[in-house]
């Protein structure tokens, strides 16, 4: 389901370097057939205002196992949560003020076309700043090294959405 071509000892090779020294690292072509992950998926609306807006499914149609074996590449992996998620229009997640305790997280997108004059990215804040922004990206793996305080949210998706933004977020502890 992976893009073999990530597979390739080499490249993982340069792939762990470089996410070793810039902390993020962003892969396109993520799965080799992104459209099988979402076909037929019902998903559920989750909504708690004073923290989020969005529909969630309980079903993933991903290999989790091959999954978790490559990013076990970048970090050692004592638990993993994932969850497939679709944004749109007055869809949301706040910023906690929760200590993290995570190693990192990570997105795959499976959103064909977005308008970035949408909201909907997903931002990345450490001490009080922006350090990342992610825009959605079809097919794009972002890995993201947050073990020192950095959160995320979701930007308020605003009515210039003409469709969902589809993702698959997870935390790695």
């Amino acid at each position: 389901m992976i893009n073999p071509i990530y597979k390739n000892a080499a490249i993982m090779k340069q792939m762990q370097d470089y996410f070793k020294k810039s902390k993020v690292i962003k892969l396109n072509n993520f799965f080799q057939n992104p459209k099988s992950v979402v076909n037929n998926i019902k998903f559920k609306r989750k909504y708690l205002p004073i923290e989020y807006s969005y529909e969630e499914s309980n079903v993933i149609k991903i290999n989790k196992k091959e999954l978790t074996n490559f990013l076990s590449s970048f970090f050692k992996i004592n638990k993993i949560t994932i969850s497939l998620k679709t944004y749109s229009h007055e869809d949301y997640s706040l910023l906690n003020d929760l200590p993290q305790r995570n190693k990192a997280e990570f997105i795959i997108d499976l959103t064909k076309k977005w308008n970035k004059n949408a909201g909907g990215y997903t931002s990345f804040i450490q001490n009080n700043k922006e350090i990342l922004r992610i825009y959605p990206e079809h097919n794009t793996l972002t890995l993201i090294n947050t073990k020192n305080s950095t959160k995320s949210f979701v930007k308020y998706v605003n009515c210039l959405s003409k469709n969902k933004r589809t993702v698959i977020e997870g935390t790695i502890f």
